[in-house]
């Protein structure tokens, strides 16, 4: 956990753990990632997730981690800053067990984990949230439709996306202008050997 000392406390690094563990035992059982390896899940998965920390308010946030499947980005995100008011979104029951089970167990106030799709949750959550986040669970035109509704005016919404995302963007041109949004920026990043880039979208209206 060294890698992350840079980001955590020692308190976090021990929530950490915890979910390292937890993601491994409960992997078992519900096939909630590939990747279990501890270096793997280090890099692939905490560090991954922090890649947005620079990008967020610094004030405390309404954030929904839409398909957030074993808590990628949303749950290293909330271990580190504490202050944000999270809901981990996924349409599939047993990853929301384990959700649940690790909120229990990271002792993790002011987080949630729904079960459902954003898509079914509109009228729910319509206009809640200052941050939406998305890892690898969709193309960006799809996200940005699921996205902008639960946004409050002038929200962001950052989808994690691999090293080279121009094409999967222009495909999407129209459907961000129809659900009044603009890609503020795309940030490019190196983690250790992997690249990864990150898309910002802001609802305009």
């Amino acid at each position: 956990m060294n890698r992350l000392a840079q980001f955590s406390t020692p308190a976090q690094i021990a929530q950490f753990e915890l979910y390292l563990s937890m993601l491994v035992e409960y992997n078992r059982r519900f096939n909630l990632t590939a990747i279990v390896e501890r270096d793997a899940v280090i890099v692939k998965h905490f560090l991954d997730s922090l890649t947005l920390l620079d990008f967020l308010p610094k004030e405390p946030i309404k954030l929904i981690d839409i398909g957030s499947g074993a808590g990628f980005p949303g749950a290293p995100l909330k271990i580190v800053r504490p202050d944000i008011e999270l809901t981990m979104l996924d349409g599939t029951m047993k990853k929301i067990l384990f959700l649940r089970a690790l909120i229990d167990a990271l002792e993790l106030k002011n987080a949630r984990a729904v079960h459902g799709r954003a898509e079914n949750l509109t009228k729910e959550f319509k206009g809640v949230f200052d941050v939406a986040v998305a890892r690898a669970v969709a193309d960006i035109g799809g996200l940005v439709k699921y996205a902008a509704p639960l946004l409050k005016k002038d929200g962001c919404f950052y989808a994690l996306k691999g090293g080279d995302p121009l094409s999967e963007l222009k495909n999407a041109e129209k459907i961000i202008r129809k659900m009044n949004c603009e890609v503020s920026a795309v940030h490019y990043l190196s983690l250790y050997e992997y690249r990864r880039s990150i898309i910002e979208v802001r609802l305009i209206k």
